[in-house]
Order: C-alpha cells, then structure tokens, then sequence
C-alpha cells in the first residue's frame, strides 16, 4: 500500500499521507485544539477495483471522499489520479478532469433538486459537460434505459419517485459523461433491505459494462462483503488495516476489524468472533504520538500509548496498523 514516487504506479487513483483538519471550541484553558477528521490517510485503488471502505459513523469515510474528489480541501497530502497530481491542478484543469470523477451520494432526495425535473437533471449535467444539443434528448434517454428507468418519467419531479429510483437516478447521473471513477458514498443506507440488492446489483453490471472503478463506502460490512475486491477499516481518520476481501473477513487481523465483525452479528458467529463491543473512549485529537484505538482495544499497552504505529504488511497485500504485528 505504501508507494513513494511521482503517484505513476498503474493505479488508477491514489492519496499520498491525505489530511484534513477541522477546529474544535476553546477548551477550559482557553486552548484552541483541532480535529484530524482524515489523518495521513495513504490508498490505492487499480483499474476496475472496488475498495470498499468501512468503518463507524464520524470516522472520517466521507470527509475522504470529499477530499480525492476536492469537493474540501486537503490541509496535507497529495491526491494522484491516473498518474496527476489533482492538488497541483488550477480550477480550469480540475474541471477538465472532474469528468472523469464522479460521486453517487448517499441520501438520493436530498441530493436532487426538488424543483426539476428528472429531465432537467440529466440535461443539465449533460449541457455543462459539452454534449452537443442535438444529442441531449437520446443520452438521457440511453442512461434511463441503463439503469432500468422508464422513458415516460422525464417529466416527473423526485418526490414522485420512490427512494430505489431516486438512487438510480442518481447513478444515471454519475454516469452521464462516462466517467471512470465513481465514489459511492453509502449509496444503499437509506433504502430496504430488498432495494438495497437492486442496486448492488446495478451497479456491478454497470461496473462489468464499462469497466468502472469504485470507492464504494459503508458501514454494513454484508454489502461491502459482496460488492468489493478490497477492504479498507478507518478509525478516528485513519487507515488501520487493508486486504482482499476474503482475506478480511477469513482472518481479519486488528481488534477494530474483529469489533466491526462482532457487530455485524451473523458474521461474528460465522468466524467465531467474539468481543466486547463496549465503546470506550475515542481519541480524535491533533496528537499523533499513538494509536488511536488505545482507548477501546482490550489488547492495549503503554507501547500503543506511546509510540506511533506504522502500517506493516504482515502478510501479500494485507496491511494492519497494530503494534502487535
């Protein structure tokens, strides 16, 4: 995982030590403290891969979504796709290159306005971008079609839709102007159990189509199971183990990792994971002398407390940040 270089490695994207911090309120001595939402945050992602990115609510998934795509600025770091250092980029160049980017977010109503209609959605997205006008009216048509929405829906409003063809919608939008990389942002959270497999669905058949790269990001590991080729955890803004997606769950290696498993109960009694899922203490502060899981790990020693613990590959393409390997 850890590359040194120009960010030209045959990956299709990359970030290089990502940061980004947010100010926190005075404290009681008056000291104004920071949070590192993301903290040194290095992936990679191959051509046509899922890494699914898991960890639990404020841990810092979509603030790093945000970042790759420079939808919020990156306080440190740099940010490579397809070889380009997208930080060095003026707005103009960014623009250019945001084609080949695209986001599907995770609530699909409050992501739309409620003021057009689906028609409008597409044309607009379709008119900034450049396609001639004499072409708008089919490449809407066509995307309806790809993601199995019918053509007499045009002039209908989102709320009209129900919440699995809302996010199709979405998905129909993301791939307006062929990108090649899509950042899936718990696309599935808000929808049923039984939609939440449609879409899934979808979007590997797109995936296989026209050969998509995702960052497909979630907190229900059963989905990402599915969907993803690699699994990367985050805690506290930071990566604490990678690996193939079998390889995760066959032998998932950080005592985070083994907490989100045992929380996912079915999953838990599959590997026969057991462990206390008591919450702790979390440290999200701008110290970076330990690990941030000391608080909540039952395996914890002053070692963790006092050094900084680097991201070790223990085993071919699996990474962990542990003391312990």
């Amino acid at each position: 995982m850890q590359n040194n270089g120009s960010g030209n490695n045959g990956f299709l994207l990359e970030t290089r030590d990502l940061s980004k911090f947010f100010p926190v309120e005075k404290n009681l001595r008056g000291n104004r403290g920071f949070v590192r939402a993301v903290n040194k945050v290095t992936l990679n992602i191959s051509r046509g891969e899922t890494l699914g990115l898991v960890g639990e609510s404020g841990c810092g998934k979509s603030t790093l979504a945000r970042l790759i795509l420079r939808l919020i600025e990156p306080d440190e770091g740099d940010i490579y796709f397809d070889g380009v250092n997208l930080r060095e980029l003026s707005k103009k160049d960014l623009r250019k290159i945001r084609g080949r980017m695209q986001i599907i977010f995770q609530d699909p109503y409050a992501s739309l306005n409620p003021r057009l209609t689906l028609k409008s959605v597409l044309n607009e997205i379709l008119r900034v971008h450049g396609i001639p006008p004499a072409d708008i009216k089919n490449r809407a048509c066509g995307l309806l079609d790809l993601v199995g929405l019918d053509r007499n829906d045009m002039n209908k409003y989102p709320h009209e839709f129900s919440g699995g063809q809302r996010q199709r919608i979405g998905i129909a939008r993301a791939l307006a102007i062929n990108p090649e990389f899509i950042v899936a942002d718990e696309p599935v959270s808000s929808l049923d159990v039984s939609i939440q497999a449609q879409i899934i669905n979808l979007m590997v058949e797109l995936q296989r189509k026209f050969s998509l790269t995702y960052l497909f990001i979630s907190h229900d590991l059963g989905v990402v199971r599915y969907i993803s080729d690699r699994i990367a955890v985050m805690y506290a803004g930071r990566i604490m183990e990678t690996a193939p997606a079998s390889e995760m769950y066959d032998n998932p290696l950080h005592p985070y990792t083994k907490l989100l498993l045992a929380s996912a109960g079915g999953l838990a009694e599959e590997k026969g994971v057991g462990i206390n899922t008591d919450t702790g203490d979390t440290d999200k502060t701008f110290e970076d002398c330990c690990c941030k899981y000391y608080g909540r790990c039952q395996k914890s020693s002053d070692k963790c407390k006092s050094n900084s613990i680097d991201f070790k590959e223990v085993s071919k393409g699996h990474f962990v940040r542990c003391i312990n390997y």
